[in-house]
């Protein structure tokens, strides 16, 4: 995969760090430790932030059958 990442740490004060980037996820796998199946040709964006995690239009494959996921 490839990350994208935006970081800024004022050292004045470090409080007010900030972090955003992308990581994209290029033909790749996941597997859960829960009874959830693996999922497999995974492919899209992973958005971060200091305030959390936006994935829109994830695409993945399980039991033979096309998925797309989005989370927030």
């Amino acid at each position: 995969g490839n990350l994208d990442l935006y970081l800024k740490v004022p050292f004045s004060d470090p409080v007010a760090t900030e972090v955003k980037g992308t990581y994209r996820l290029i033909n790749n796998k996941a597997q859960f430790d829960m009874p959830v199946p693996e999922l497999s040709n995974v492919n899209g964006d992973v958005n971060f932030s200091h305030h959390g995690v936006d994935i829109k239009s994830l695409h993945a494959e399980a039991f033979d059958s096309r998925a797309t996921l989005e989370a927030k």
